[in-house]
């Protein structure tokens, strides 16, 4: 599943971390993390812990790659931030959406 497809499908409200559980584990994962992560609101922070760890992992590789091959990193890193924001954005969306539905 790509991170586009994964947007879309918590962006119009399907739940899509049962199908992604059910995949790992078909896949050999072992399935520890979806322990806690059930639902949408869990998922999106996993994930945007997951973009930042990624960030930081990338910006230390840069300092051990030569010259020529920082720009290739620094691409990398910056995709790495569009996917936080747009978490970042995905999850103040469905706090919003779920105060209004618990509104009498």
């Amino acid at each position: 599943m790509t991170f586009k497809r994964l947007l879309k499908a918590c962006s119009t409200g399907q739940n899509e971390v049962g199908k992604l559980r059910d995949r790992t584990q078909t896949k050999g994962c072992s399935g520890r993390i979806f322990s806690i992560v059930n639902d949408t609101p869990p998922a999106i922070d996993f994930a945007m812990h997951r973009e930042m760890d990624a960030i930081l992992y990338f910006l230390e590789i840069k300092n051990l790659v030569s010259k020529n091959q920082q720009s290739s990193i620094d691409r990398i890193v910056d995709e790495e931030r569009k996917h936080f924001s747009l978490l970042s954005q995905m999850r103040k969306n469905f706090a919003e959406t779920s105060s209004l539905r618990k509104e009498p």
